[in-house]
């Protein structure tokens, strides 16, 4: 299993104004420059990594190729610098690289 170098913290760390949640996206191949679809959020890593990898509610739909899961602060614009990536893969999502395509861009889910 690929790890991130950052990895968002569940907790608050400032006291509790400052929110966090794991946003999944879905992208329907890597012409796209942001996520054709949000299908939803999670308090924690391990639900949104659950969620995609267990492909739940069908989030591919036939047609999502990439699934993309972002670690988001509130606020105007926020961007996770190390968003971990999934490519459908033998009928599954899988953990891949962030794809060459998309090096430069962030802010994939909100924004």
């Amino acid at each position: 299993m690929m790890t991130s170098s950052y990895m968002c913290q569940d907790i608050l760390e400032d006291g509790g104004t400052n929110m966090k949640a794991y946003f999944v996206g879905t992208i329907e191949d890597l012409g796209d420059s942001g996520i054709d679809r949000v299908p939803g959020f999670f308090a924690t890593q391990e639900e949104a990594i659950d969620a995609v990898e267990n492909n739940r509610h069908d989030i591919h739909e036939d047609c999502y190729t990439y699934a993309v899961i972002e670690c988001l602060e509130s606020g105007l614009y926020p961007e996770d610098l190390d968003p971990l990536f999934y490519k459908w893969i033998d009928g599954m999502y899988q953990r891949i690289k962030r794809p060459a395509e998309w090096q430069d861009l962030y802010g994939f889910t909100l924004g």
